[in-house]
């Protein structure tokens, strides 16, 4: 057992230090003196750690890697798609910022920090696998591990932070590492065992800022890929990155990758048809090409058949666990009542891309109080909104296969009455504002499509 004297001797301390150090007097010791104790008394990476968090030690100290005890890489990153094609430019950028993750900020400001990349997109749009894909491009990178969490955010059971933590400390410091119980130890150790180190992580599934800003990497030269729905816009020093759906010749290329270039060549049109009724979302392409290449006596035209039926092209797009209805379900699921409702109601129009007087008139409320909630559904990546040159007010419009799960739910949900008093407000709402005149109003008709035809007319809201 070494003495006082002994650590001093060797760690090039004095006595009184390693005194001050043992009976708590010392109340910031120097990050560089507790590694070199570490180093010298034999302790194990989670004893070192723990000795750190201990000390008070911040990432704002300057770590002294020689003297702590090596840490093995760890991977625990999902496998790359063998067949990921497309999304070339968006790959490029984000890698950017990934690779030069300790460039400067700008010409005047070193970067002090971690780097924080955000991936988000509507449901289907391959926000999982773009972001799997850049930690296998970047692994020389972050040498001291990469982990992927899936935070389940939009599960009825949402990881907690305090059980990410503890994963997170587990995957760095070894599975049989001591973790403290509360959450503000688990994260002070977890900063301390980041620090100093270069690894990369993904958290996937995000339902909200708060359910990530406690646990995100802040020691700079480590890196977080954030991937949400939502744009997570309340996270402070986030690199954002947006996913949309896949321009025609991605869309191309990953359909014979899946199923083999022969066989789209074989019919081309036919397999634009299946791209054009999938509207060109990732999920829908791949479970269309699992479809295909399970059953390879399918031809393209007969798949572009099947979804051509809008009543069941939403059955067709299934396979084993993978469906796109229930991806949209689970951003239908995190809405409030009054959300819901207007989501149903809009898929049920039979225009797609709406003013945001139809969205009050369907409330029957404020155009204010109507704009709040619809930008609630674009915030959940279930509308899309954009304006018009010389026009303030917002457009909201979905995609395709979302307008058609928000129509089968409006059919199940609201009953004919409830379709038939939105239809007849719409009305009154467009001859109020011809009473007044306002300028630009529509004059052709429109139908709520989930009415029976003998039902109440409106004008078109285009």
């Amino acid at each position: 057992m070494l003495t006082q004297e002994d650590l001093a001797a060797r760690t090039g301390l004095t006595d009184r230090t390693i005194r001050r150090i043992e009976t708590d007097q010392l109340r910031r010791p120097r990050l560089k003196t507790l590694r070199s104790l570490a180093y010298h008394l034999g302790l194990s990476d989670s004893e070192t750690a723990l000795l750190l968090a201990s000390g008070g030690c911040h990432d704002s100290l300057d770590p002294e890697p020689s003297v702590a005890a090596p840490v093995s890489p760890r991977d625990d990153l999902p496998g790359d798609v063998c067949d990921f094609t497309g999304r070339n430019a968006l790959t490029a950028q984000v890698m950017d910022v990934l690779l030069n993750a300790d460039s400067l900020i700008d010409r005047a400001h070193p970067r002090t920090g971690a780097v924080l990349v955000g991936l988000s997109g509507p449901a289907g749009v391959g926000k999982t696998a773009l972001a799997v894909h850049i930690g296998h491009l970047v692994d020389d990178q972050y040498p001291d591990g990469r982990l992927y969490l899936d935070m389940h955010g939009l599960d009825d059971r949402p990881l907690t932070f305090h059980d990410a933590v503890q994963r997170m400390l587990r995957w760095r410091l070894g599975p049989d590492a001591a973790v403290p119980e509360t959450f503000d130890e688990c994260a002070a150790l977890l900063r301390v065992a980041l620090s100093g180190r270069r690894t990369l992580i993904i958290l996937d599934n995000l339902r909200s800022e708060a359910q990530v800003r406690p646990i995100l990497p802040t020691a700079c030269g480590n890196a977080a890929l954030l991937i949400s729905r939502s744009r997570l816009a309340a996270l402070d020093n986030l690199r954002r990155f947006d996913l949309d759906v896949l321009a025609s010749d991605e869309a191309l290329d990953m359909l014979s990758a899946i199923v083999g270039p022969a066989r789209v060549l074989e019919d081309r049109s036919a397999a634009e048809t299946v791209i054009q009724l999938c509207g060109s979302l990732p999920l829908a392409l791949r479970i269309v090409g699992a479809r295909l290449a399970a059953y390879p006596h399918w031809t393209l035209r007969r798949m572009a058949r099947q979804l051509t039926d809008e009543d069941r092209r939403l059955d067709a797009l299934a396979i084993g666990d993978r469906a796109v209805r229930l991806s949209i379900k689970l951003s239908y699921r995190t809405l409030g009542p009054a959300q819901r409702m207007l989501f149903r109601l809009l898929g049920a129009l039979t225009e797609t891309d709406v003013p945001a007087w139809v969205a009050a008139a369907l409330l029957d409320c404020a155009d204010a109080e109507a704009e709040t909630v619809a930008e609630a559904l674009v915030e959940a990546r279930l509308l899309d909104a954009h304006r018009v040159p010389g026009d303030d007010s917002p457009r909201y419009g979905m995609h395709g296969l979302v307008r058609l799960y928000a129509r089968e739910l409006c059919l199940a949900a609201d009953t004919e009455q409830d379709r038939a008093a939105a239809a007849q407000r719409m009305v009154g709402s467009w001859l109020r504002r011809a009473e007044r005149g306002e300028p630009g109003l529509p004059g052709g008709v429109l139908r709520l499509g989930a009415l029976p035809s003998e039902e109440v007319a409106v004008v078109d809201p285009s």
